[in-house]
């Protein structure tokens, strides 16, 4: 199913890291590939462990943010990997899907409960898959946000996991975001005030979308007359003129923020 999609491809990559390193496709400067947004709004940061090599962005899937690959003794080295997806379910859930996938995959999946990091807490899951290269444990971190889930993927060979055990916490245990749109906003009337617009923005998208068709596209729903004269256009108004003290530049960081959730395709 297609909602599976996302989380059988950050598995897949967790499952082919030997192709990256055979390929000479790992570059030693995490920084420079990662640098990109790193101060935008909502960004989430991650401190790899130190010495690990990057994966060039250009290899990966959109939605899988990055990946790093330590030494391992054998042929599958050991990486975390970072996918996002937009998603307006809950945690729960997310777990129940997680769950599903790794067990059709034959893997035994097995939830450890809370892991506290930066950003707060965080549901931890182990996973233990045989591969090509033998047995494969990984550990599944989930933290939904701000009607995103992001997923942390750290894997090596379940003989030599314990070697990395602490690389793994330590990386994990460093999530943390930058403060989002809303967060930027001081005036706490104001930040409520801006909250429920957007709510009520959503709303309308989603009423549109119901009178149109249910197999709209968000973005079509995005870009109809209805919904740009009756609600977009109103609301930039809105922040054009309640929120220009600002700035410009957290203003068209704002709009874009919001279009790119009204038009992305939930799961």
């Amino acid at each position: 199913m297609r909602k599976y999609f996302f989380l059988q491809k950050l598995i897949a990559y967790s499952l082919i890291v030997p192709s990256f390193a055979l390929a000479d496709e790992l570059k030693k400067d995490f920084s420079q590939y990662y640098s990109s947004g790193i101060n935008e709004p909502g960004a989430i940061l991650i401190t790899p462990p130190k010495g690990w090599q990057a994966a060039d962005p250009a290899l990966l899937p959109p939605k899988v943010k990055f990946m790093v690959v330590g030494k391992g003794k054998g042929t599958y080295p050991p990486s975390i990997n970072l996918g996002t997806e937009p998603y307006k379910g809950t945690t729960k859930d997310y777990l129940k899907m997680v769950k599903q996938v790794n067990e059709s995959l034959g893997a035994e999946c097995k939830d450890l409960g809370k892991i506290k990091t930066k950003s707060g807490s965080a549901s931890l899951s182990q996973v233990d898959m045989n591969t090509e290269w033998g047995p494969v444990r990984m550990l599944h971190v989930v933290l939904v946000k701000n009607r995103t889930v992001y997923v942390i993927t750290a894997g090596a060979l379940k003989n030599e996991f314990h070697h990395y055990y602490k690389d793994f916490f330590d990386t994990i245990k460093s999530i943390r975001f930058n403060p989002d749109i809303f967060e930027l906003v001081a005036d706490s009337q104001k930040r409520r005030n801006l909250e429920q617009r957007y709510d009520r923005l959503i709303e309308q998208h989603e009423s549109i979308k119901k009178r149109m068709n249910k197999e709209a596209s968000n973005l079509a729903v995005f870009e109809s007359a209805d919904f740009q004269l009756n609600c977009w256009q109103p609301f930039m108004q809105i922040i054009e003129q309640d929120y220009k003290d600002l700035g410009e530049s957290w203003k068209e960081q704002a709009m874009q923020k919001f279009r790119n959730d009204l038009v992305a395709e939930f799961e």
